[in-house]
């Protein structure tokens, strides 16, 4: 069952004292729930915010924007079509210079199939540019990458907007929201709820959304001293 704008809203307003029927108070919970998601998303690699992405290609044009909603790409899945299409990240646009010569961008006859790609002012840069006959063939990049809530809120996000973190990890995200909110509004409870989020972090971080029927459950360390 996903979590909802309206609902987030709610935990953080109920938690912190607000009335979301007053629109400044509104606001206050809007903005502290925003923050909160950057705090926890920017905290690692979570698994529900990775998703697949695409890259329409254009003949002879090698800059392309980033896919709407991508905040983190994987560099080693990007690709045209099966196992041999994988296109090399080169890091740096120096790199593609020394391979296909400084003059790659600009010069008409570069066209060809793409074979490297790099991230460049929020912007992807394929080389080299890709023939008319290949985008033919071959008319999208492919991608692994990482999205965030932020942009789920994007737009105009109604109530009923569905968030993409997890039931399970919800409380981390009020939690993270309580922390900035109390800290704007000077009040030292704020301190205490920093030390939850960085218990609540490690907590997502040691969670296993992939489990087996066979896997060894660990007792506690206090199980020796229980009577079975």
């Amino acid at each position: 069952m996903a979590i909802t704008w309206g609902e987030l809203k709610a935990r953080i307003a109920s938690r912190s004292h607000k009335d979301l029927e007053r629109s400044e108070e509104l606001n206050d919970v809007e903005r502290f729930a925003k923050a909160g998601i950057e705090l926890v998303e920017a905290e690692d690699s979570w698994s529900w915010l990775y998703k697949t992405f695409s890259i329409p290609l254009v003949a002879d044009t090698y800059e392309y924007d980033w896919p709407t909603g991508l905040e983190r790409f994987d560099v080693k899945t990007f690709r045209y079509a099966g196992s041999g299409s994988y296109l090399e990240y080169a890091r740096i646009a120096e790199n593609i210079d020394h391979h296909l010569g400084p003059d790659w961008r600009d010069a008409g006859s570069t066209t060809s199939d793409p074979r490297y790609y790099v991230d460049f002012g929020r912007k992807f840069w394929i080389a080299p540019k890709p023939s008319s006959g290949f985008v033919s063939s071959n008319p999208t990049i492919y991608l692994y990458g990482y999205t965030s809530d932020l942009a789920t809120l994007s737009g105009t996000p109604t109530d009923a907007t569905e968030m993409l973190l997890p039931e399970r990890s919800a409380n981390a995200f009020v939690e993270a929201a309580l922390m900035v909110g109390l800290q704007q509004e000077d009040d030292p409870d704020w301190k205490t709820y920093q030390q939850i989020f960085q218990s609540n972090i490690i907590r997502l971080r040691t969670f296993d959304a992939s489990v087996a029927s066979t896997d060894e459950v660990l007792l506690p360390e206090w199980s020796p001293y229980m009577e079975f």
